[in-house]
């Protein structure tokens, strides 16, 4: 099976005790995290250090202010999400990744790209980011937390897919929209939203580290397209270890023929093994345009459903019309 991306985003208020029960599990404080078996200490990766989070935190919600309709200040609700928080998977078993340096050194890539994710997240709103790496669970992973410095600590405004659906329903309900219709447009933002936020990290995080991205969306493709997608990601998957294993191969057969000083056994080597390196970077191409056209098909299937989704959208207006013109409710 491929690798594939895992990137979740969440908001938390301090309803319930959520807010402090993230800052718990991320410090491995006991009681916050009874699905671990032998908690560890948190990896400090990237950004305001974990421990000074809950006084920062605290400081702000001092000064942190709402202003009702009615243009009154005042203290934020508990119910308001304040943090906005992030995990990030590594698609590799953590005893895995430990038994193996090859691995170790693709997960300190990813966990290098995944936390610059995160940071940018943060940077683009002023927002305050800590982010810290737990090796104590099956899959190595990285936990953000995103701290809102606005005066009213908004974090879904932090949220690319609350963002877009607000500001979606809101220039709705201005343009004269039906309550109703301008919130399902607000959904159909955040869902559009969310799908770039999987692009965009696909793009900076997964591609680079050679992870899938098509999978993880569940697209809904007919199960015969889905097993050839999956074989020919399995397929590039094997062409890139092939790759690599000749790529590291031919430089050690090179090193060992520079030190004993043949350099006839040495240019045979080297002929040998790119003609293997050679072969594999074709077997890499035809794996890599099998799954572009598979891609373009689901891109064409979901564009399909997003018609079909339109002139849903249409009837249901026409039907609505046709109600309030002849005043029967079905």
């Amino acid at each position: 099976m491929p690798k594939s991306n895992f990137l979740h985003l969440e908001c938390a208020s301090r309803a319930e005790g959520r807010a402090q029960f993230v800052l718990d599990e991320l410090a491995r404080r006991p009681g916050a995290c009874q699905h671990v078996p032998d908690p560890q200490p948190p990896i400090q990766v990237a950004g305001l250090p974990w421990a000074e989070m809950p006084n920062r935190i605290a400081a702000l919600l001092e000064q942190a202010r709402e202003v009702t309709r009615a243009g009154v200040k005042k203290r934020v609700r508990t119910s308001q999400s304040i943090l906005l928080t992030g995990v990030a998977s590594y698609p590799a078993l953590m005893s895995e990744v430990a038994a193996n340096p090859e691995e170790w050194t693709a997960y300190e890539r990813w966990r290098e790209l995944a936390a610059g994710f995160f940071m940018a997240l943060a940077e683009t709103q002023a927002a305050l980011c800590s982010v810290v790496a737990h090796h104590d669970e099956s899959h190595p992973h990285l936990h953000a937390v995103i701290i809102p410095t606005d005066p009213g600590m908004l974090a879904k405004g932090l949220h690319p897919g609350y963002a877009a659906r607000s500001a979606e329903t809101e220039a709705c309900m201005r343009a004269g929209m039906a309550k109703g219709e301008a919130s399902r447009n607000g959904k159909r933002a955040f869902g559009r939203a969310m799908r770039e936020l999987q692009d965009s990290y696909h793009d900076a995080v997964g591609r680079p580290c050679g992870h899938s991205r098509l999978l993880t969306g569940r697209a809904r493709l007919p199960r015969a397209e889905y097993l050839a997608l999956r074989a020919c990601h399995d397929a590039r998957d094997a062409a890139l270890r092939d790759r690599d294993r000749a790529e590291r191969e031919r430089a050690e057969i090179v090193a060992e023929a520079e030190r004993i000083g043949y350099a006839r056994a040495r240019r045979a080597a080297e002929a040998a093994v790119a003609a293997e390196v050679a072969d594999l970077h074709a077997q890499l191409r035809e794996a890599e345009r099998q799954v572009a056209i598979l891609h373009a098909a689901w891109r064409e299937e979901s564009g399909r459903v997003a018609e079909l989704e339109a002139q849903r959208a249409q009837i249901e207006d026409l039907l609505s019309a046709a109600d309030d013109a002849s005043g029967y409710r079905w």
